[in-house]
């Protein structure tokens, strides 16, 4: 059997003892495993995806306002019809906190009155006026926020959802502002 330039199989046999054939053809594997993994590592079709992929932080801002009385408006079995504007500025009613960046995506919300008793409150959007998410206390889960300037909350005295009393007197109302669930 011949190999290349003439050497028979014999005469490589004889050049090389065979230690050295073994130890060759075991360099020989080890360097084809080492490239392969390599190529795995570098390949995504081959590494775990999750490397490609950079993992979302949560982001949280928190911010706080203060209310002095319910809002202006009468509740009933079609909803809420509000008799007159928010005012911001004097936080009667309703309060409103800015959307800062394009990070705010969610904000979950607590209405804390010095009542002690639970408060009826619904977000509203603020240029349609239609209601964004409606909850008594706080919210249950974070509420997705649609490309808004702002989230206004109303506090409505009367009755929560659940047909506990929602009483408003004076209290906080804490925004949490986060860009994932």
């Amino acid at each position: 059997m011949k190999v290349d330039r003439g050497w028979t199989v014999k005469a490589l046999q004889e050049a090389m003892s065979l230690k050295e054939v073994s130890r060759m053809k075991k360099s020989l594997i080890v360097t084809a495993l080492a490239a392969s993994l390599m190529l795995a590592a570098l390949s995504p079709a081959f590494g775990d995806e999750t490397r490609t992929k950079k993992r979302q932080r949560r982001v949280e801002r928190t911010e706080e306002a203060a209310y002095t009385a319910p809002a202006p408006a009468v509740h009933g079995p079609g909803g809420s019809f509000f008799a007159g504007a928010c005012h911001h500025e004097e936080r009667v009613g309703c309060v409103a906190f800015p959307i800062e960046s394009n990070r705010d995506r969610f904000v979950s919300i607590e209405v804390v009155d010095q009542s002690g008793l639970p408060v009826h409150a619904v977000v509203l959007h603020p240029e349609t006026r239609e209601t964004v998410a409606e909850f008594c206390g706080k919210t249950a889960k974070p509420i997705f926020l649609p490309a808004i300037s702002e989230v206004d909350v109303w506090l409505l005295a009367g009755a929560c959802p659940a047909a506990a009393p929602s009483v408003v007197t004076a209290g906080r109302v804490t925004a949490t502002f986060s860009n994932l669930p």
